[in-house]
């Protein structure tokens, strides 16, 4: 793990690091309180404030780098000092904190999304819900397309055409074909206003489009809930299985939002 001089990571080495390691390498800590954490926070972030860190350092793998994060920097410092002396091999703070963060935030309670997964859940239950998520999402993105002309229409049939295509790759993870069967059927057990990151529409979506960039850039925002929801059930879950492929679809949503990313700077450029 890059870090400067004095330990810390700063915000171009952070997105580095996150551009070339997969969520399940490393743990995102945030150490502000419950209340900054549901206005903002980084996606994929394990939430555990300074003050209750002590009590929670038994729980946490020693040799697993760690980035912490706060609004500023202050309280991550102190933070990753107190982890380094507890035998911590890679404790690092995140330099300016979550106010100079430059890629894409997620927002929300840690407990938003829980109840759509039981904590025991089975690998069938989990790889179901992301099946559920994308469907939903493709067919919010086509009926967006069917009211749209011109090069707006066009991105939401491609990003209609990239959830789809999603959806074959955790038919291919599970190694189900059942699953294609019962598309349709799983689609209609949670409302279809459900979208990736267990939002619903109105959550994320408020304004009408009016561009190809306000369009990606609202894509983005989803990818980024979904990135988060996904570590949080990992954090969560009683079931190894469950865990690996919960790390596996954040893995597959950070691709996601690199995709996205590379599709707004070729409209921006």
């Amino acid at each position: 793990m890059n870090t400067s001089p004095n330990g810390s990571m700063t915000q171009d080495q952070f997105l580095r690091y996150i551009d070339q390691n997969s969520p399940n390498d490393f743990v995102l800590l945030d150490v502000r309180q419950p209340g900054e954490y549901e206005e903002l926070h980084l996606p994929g972030a394990l939430l555990i404030p300074l003050p209750d860190l002590a009590d929670s350092l038994d729980d946490m793998d020693r040799s697993k780098p760690v980035i912490v994060y706060c609004r500023t920097g202050g309280r991550s410092r102190a933070a990753a000092s107190i982890m380094a002396g507890q035998g911590f091999l890679q404790a690092v703070s995140l330099q300016g904190g979550i106010a100079a963060y430059q890629g894409e935030p997620a927002i929300g309670p840690v407990t938003q999304g829980m109840t759509l997964l039981p904590q025991n859940a089975t690998l069938e239950q989990a790889l179901q819900l992301a099946v559920i998520f994308e469907t939903n999402l493709e067919r919010f993105y086509q009926e967006l397309a069917n009211a749209e002309t011109g090069p707006i229409r066009k991105i939401f049939l491609q990003l209609a055409a990239f959830e789809e295509g999603h959806v074959r790759v955790l038919e291919k993870l599970i190694g189900k074909i059942p699953l294609e069967c019962k598309r349709e059927e799983a689609a209609l057990e949670i409302a279809a206003d459900i979208l990736e990151g267990g939002l619903k529409v109105e959550e994320l979506f408020q304004d009408n489009f009016q561009s190809p960039q306000e369009v990606l850039e609202g894509a983005m925002s989803l990818e980024a809930q979904a990135l988060d929801l996904y570590m949080r059930y990992r954090f969560r879950t009683e079931t190894e299985t469950v865990r690996q492929v919960c790390a596996e679809l954040a893995r597959q949503e950070q691709e996601h939002l690199k995709i996205l990313a590379q599709w707004l700077e070729s409209i921006i450029q």
